[in-house]
């Protein structure tokens, strides 16, 4: 039987499929046909490829790109300005767990692996964990990488092992600096982020895997 998908296959190797909101039956009577697709400004299609599209496909406003390789964990982009091939944005993308310890400045310390960062879609989650400030020499943690960066500024209290709040609290801003509030400097303390970003999704990603998608 005829799929109610029709695929069109460009110079370039490009994959392109419609949305399913065209039948089969007129298809079939001749009422629709692929010129008339092409030539359809209304018509909306979903490029398949290997890696990112910003700057590679053109597309018009509401298609989507799924990335077979998933580059860097994003799945599938839509575009969302332009008639270019830029303005593509994901909107199904998951970086997985990323151990971030390497990030740590001015002598900030914690347990192996202790530093995760996770990017899903357009959220982001930042887990710090056995935080050792005794030999820092600043209150600067560390500075997130361009992909994961806070779209505002964000606080949220520190707590120890136990699971006690104590009475000081971390900071991260948009320029993705990651700041120790209070005194003294912790040990062995821990902080949680969840926050909106509005940076363009990296192209490699920090750190190396911590645990598997979508663990």
């Amino acid at each position: 039987s005829m799929s109610d998908d029709i695929v069109k296959v460009t110079e370039s190797g490009i994959v392109m499929v419609p949305d399913n909101s065209i039948s089969t039956a007129k298809i079939q009577d001749g009422s629709v046909t692929l010129s008339k697709l092409a030539s359809d400004s209304t018509a909306r299609f979903t490029f398949a490829g290997s890696g990112q599209p910003n700057g590679v496909v053109t597309g018009i406003v509401g298609e989507k790109y799924v990335d077979t390789d998933a580059t860097a964990g994003a799945v599938e982009w839509i575009k969302m300005s332009g008639t270019g091939n830029t303005g593509w944005e994901v909107s199904v993308g998951d970086t997985g767990w990323r151990a971030v310890t390497d990030l740590l400045l001015n002598g900030w310390l914690t347990a192996a692996d202790r530093i995760t960062i996770r990017r899903q879609n357009n959220v982001v989650t930042l887990m710090l964990g056995d935080m050792d400030g005794r030999s820092a020499t600043t209150d600067v943690i560390m500075t997130l990488p361009s992909g994961f960066r806070p779209n505002w500024q964000y606080n949220v209290p520190s707590y120890t092992t136990s699971g006690a709040t104590s009475s000081r609290s971390v900071n991260a801003v948009y320029t993705g600096t990651v700041t120790w509030c209070g005194t003294p400097r912790p040990t062995y303390e821990n902080a949680l982020f969840t926050y909106l970003t509005s940076d363009a999704w990296p192209t490699t990603l920090p750190g190396s895997a911590s645990g598997s998608i979508p663990a």
